[in-house]
């Protein structure tokens, strides 16, 4: 998802529907796909509830003359812990998270049809949210107990954690033993980077949509089919990034700077695929930071983005005051605007910043002062290696 998908001053053209609604015309295998997606609705639903029995006298083998019962047999539901990957120092980790009751959504082929990707793309925006749950969150050997609200969110907070090694950490969510609802989840795992508030190392702060994950996001028609007609194994990847990343990320002697941070205007809804995009193409593991829509206070703005992305990237400068970060984002959106505010404003730890021309802007422009606009990646790997930020292979 784009900050350019809705926006305040735009409602989609009929031509734009036209056009998806063409997409999936054209798809032979729609109509039987969704013979099969009702069906699997259907059992889903079959184990979501509880359900309200009469039992018979005889069934519930009791004394004759007595009055039939109703009896509530709760079955179990199966439960989705997504587990937000974060950053934090010695000091203080914040680790956040949403429960919600299990969908499909996440279980994707290369070979799936577009209407079947469609499917489990809205699925991602109508979810059962598993509120007033109590979740056992473990960061090595701490451990704290934590419950969602009635958005399935959970925050837990791990401070004075300066025994634990500095790096790259797991942690693990899972069902806490105090819920009455009958319930079954699979651990989630979220990788935390763990520094000191005074490491000076390097660090990436990227955009996602059209810096590393192709969208389109400058026509509403390429972007509509590349989030809702793919999955995160279909929607490809910016050519040479991942190496880049990876490059970075591990230092030019190879000795690990364990610091990339991935600050997008996506809601949060789209968490689970992009974190399975980045894996899938083998970007480096960081924290990331997507939009939480929503009408409860705290919920992020739905339009304000260049507000938004500012904020998410100013904390992560603040959380790091002397790390130095290369920044990476594209010509379509806000990015140059916002990186030269964070230029501004932290001079000294900034190290380059590169945009992505996916608009065939003039590199000269002065939009672009303090900044590298690059289509071909080679540009931007020999400037990291005149920098000394990448080993030369």
């Amino acid at each position: 998802m784009s900050d350019r998908l809705l926006n305040e001053d735009e409602v989609p053209e009929p031509d734009l529907l036209k056009a998806l609604e063409a997409e999936l015309r054209s798809d032979p295998a729609a109509d039987a796909e969704l013979d099969e997606l009702k069906d699997q609705e259907l059992a889903d639903d079959d184990l979501a509830d509880d359900e309200l029995i009469v039992m018979d006298v005889e069934d519930a083998k009791l004394a004759p003359g007595r009055p039939r019962r109703k009896i509530l047999r709760r079955r179990i539901r199966m439960v989705m812990i997504d587990v937000y990957d974060g950053y934090g120092t010695s000091e203080r980790l914040r680790v956040r998270g949403r429960l919600f009751f299990k969908r499909r959504a996440d279980e994707v082929a290369e070979t799936d049809s577009r209407f079947r990707n469609l499917v489990n793309t809205s699925r991602r925006f109508v979810v059962n949210e598993a509120e007033k749950v109590w979740v056992q969150v473990q960061l090595r050997e701490k451990v704290c107990e934590v419950q969602t609200d009635h958005e399935g969110l959970f925050e837990a907070v791990f401070e004075d954690i300066g025994n634990i090694p500095y790096g790259v950490h797991s942690v693990t969510v899972t069902l806490a033993t105090r819920n009455r609802r009958r319930m079954q989840a699979e651990p989630g795992i979220g990788h935390f980077i763990l520094h000191h508030v005074d490491s000076d190392r390097v660090g990436i702060i990227s955009d996602i949509d059209d810096t590393i994950l192709m969208t389109g996001a400058t026509s509403k028609v390429r972007l509509l089919r590349n989030v809702f007609l793919s999955n995160y194994k279909t929607q490809g990847a910016v050519d040479g990034m991942s190496d880049i990343y990876r490059a970075i990320h591990y230092g030019p002697e190879g000795d690990g700077y364990d610091a990339t941070h991935y600050v997008s205007s996506s809601p949060d809804n789209l968490y689970s695929r992009i974190n399975m995009f980045l894996d899938y193409r083998q970007f480096p593991s960081g924290s990331i930071d997507l939009k939480n829509l929503g009408l409860r206070k705290g919920s992020d703005s739905l339009f304000d983005h260049e507000k938004y992305k500012h904020g998410r990237i100013k904390r992560i400068f603040e959380t790091y005051p002397k790390r130095r970060f290369v920044l990476f984002g594209d010509s379509g959106e806000h990015d140059p605007e916002i990186y030269r505010r964070i230029a501004r404003d932290h001079p000294s730890q900034i190290m380059a910043i590169y945009i992505h021309n996916v608009t065939q802007d003039n590199p000269y422009s002065s939009r672009f002062e303090g900044q590298m606009l690059f289509t071909s990646i080679d540009k931007v790997r020999r400037d990291l290696l005149r920098r000394g930020l990448i080993y030369s292979e």
